[in-house]
């Protein structure tokens, strides 16, 4: 009676296979794509090994020099549901090993219903303000209007002309600040792409995959393709900006990827001024957390 049963279920089961496979013409997609795959991908990744090398190579030899440029930086944080997490991001920005001006705008998107949040940074403000050159700015946005209504907010807001756009979850190592703001030294840079780090990676195996992933996909991938100026997109989570290039192609736009989104218009508005060019900085660093489990993993990827 067992063997009968093992054995329908196996028949059951080589049904669907095959009518996956076969019937749907699965093995037939394959076919057609696999070799676009060859031909697409794997010169991609050598070239961004390439680029990796290159630049391993470069800065080895290069004598660090120190070009006593500190622009004054308006840093916009974007919130919502951090709860007392939220204070990790304020303090890593606090506490930069930077001499010039800081200025934090905190924007609280649905603080009406995200008072946890919301008090949590309205009790940093004293700390930040006692640090000399260090100014915060907290700024509630009563209804939820998302992020791209809360970085234009932002905006309006900065004072500076280097603008960060930062996730409330994000924190950042003590010299990032530096790290991105010597690139604007030169004229030429309109936006520096900050490297990311997952903070919990030792939690669980899907952190410790995420991990991974970060290393290849945006460590590695991003210094190999920056050799190239071919950055392919500058994180919602970390990018430096212009403040006058942000406004001069309008701000941030709502669609399925902000993030994406303003890449491909400062791309475009490339094609006017081919000089101009987008960079990525590995040493600028920032940290965030993963999600623990594996149907979080997959809610936060259907979500992205």
């Amino acid at each position: 009676e067992k063997d009968t049963i093992l054995f329908e279920t196996y028949t059951q089961i080589s049904m669907i296979i095959d009518r996956f496979f076969v019937t749907s013409g699965f093995m037939n997609e394959i076919a057609i794509y696999f070799p676009m795959f060859l031909l697409i991908e794997i010169p991609v990744q050598f070239l961004m090994m390439y680029g990796v090398l290159k630049y391993w190579f470069r800065e080895t030899w290069r004598e660090p020099k120190d070009m006593n440029y500190y622009p004054d930086v308006s840093c916009i944080i974007t919130f919502y549901g951090e709860g007392e997490a939220s204070s990790k991001s304020i303090n890593s920005l606090t506490y930069q090993y930077y001499p010039g001006k800081i200025e934090i705008l905190a924007i609280i998107d649905g603080a009406q219903q995200n008072k946890d949040t919301y008090n949590s940074v309205l009790s940093t403000i004293q700390k930040v303000k006692d640090e000399a050159n260090r100014d915060i700015k907290v700024i509630p946005k009563w209804k939820r209007g998302g992020k791209v209504s809360s970085l234009n907010s932002g905006l309006e807001k900065a004072s500076h002309d280097i603008v960060m756009s930062l996730d409330g979850e994000t924190s950042f190592d003590n010299d990032m600040v530096y790290q991105v703001t010597r690139h604007f030294n030169n004229k030429n840079v309109v936006a520096v792409s900050g490297n990311l780090r997952i903070r919990n990676g030792w939690e669980s195996v899907t952190t410790a995959m995420q991990s991974i992933e970060y290393m290849i996909a945006i460590t590695l991938g991003k210094t190999g393709l920056n050799e190239f100026r071919v950055v392919n997109n500058i994180s919602g989570a970390f990018g430096v900006f212009r403040k006058k290039v942000i406004k001069h192609i309008g701000g941030w736009e709502n669609g399925a990827a902000e993030d994406l989104d303003i890449t491909m218009r400062m791309k475009n508005y490339f094609r006017r001024h081919p000089e101009m060019k987008i960079v990525f900085d590995p040493k600028a660093t920032g940290h965030t957390d993963g999600p623990v489990g594996f149907w979080e993993l997959i809610k936060q990827r259907e979500r992205w």
